[in-house]
């Protein structure tokens, strides 16, 4: 069965969004807790509890989980090489929520280099989504031709 370009997609950019403010909840989470300066075992057990026991880390595994979750998904739809340069484009979400919500400072250089990403992004998009015949298909085939 053939997966519709429109839902692939889709899926992307649900996968950006889930991606992308994962990674914003965990960065945030992180900032809340503060640097890890003191990497003995009494400041890392200091470490892993403030982590274990933070909301908005626990929000952003959740959000992570349900990107991972999409990310299988799609890899039965379509090419690992086209889907991976495709979610490049989470660096622009992920570059806009770090200055929108998290507040830090993105230079020009820093945003052109997200541009030149989205450029390589918009050009893998542009060819096809499934250049071999899923795992079920090939099986069936070898099946058929030994059955021959």
């Amino acid at each position: 069965m053939k997966t519709p370009r429109l839902r692939i997609y889709a899926l992307i950019a649900f996968m950006v969004v889930l991606g992308g403010t994962g990674d914003m909840f965990l960065s945030l989470g992180m900032k809340r807790i503060g640097p890890m300066e003191d990497l003995n075992p009494s400041g890392l057990a200091w470490a892993f509890v403030h982590t274990a026991t933070s909301a908005t880390i626990w929000l952003g595994i959740l959000l992570s989980l349900g990107f991972f979750v999409c990310f299988l998904t799609a890899l039965s739809w379509a090419d690992f090489s086209y889907l991976k340069p495709n979610l490049a484009v989470t660096y622009v979400f992920v570059t806009f929520l770090a200055y929108a919500v998290l507040g830090e400072t993105v230079t020009p250089t820093r945003w052109a280099s997200v541009a030149l990403i989205c450029l390589g992004s918009a050009m893998v998009g542009l060819t096809r989504h499934r250049t071999t015949a899923p795992a079920a298909e090939r099986v069936t085939e070898q099946v058929t031709e030994h059955a021959r």
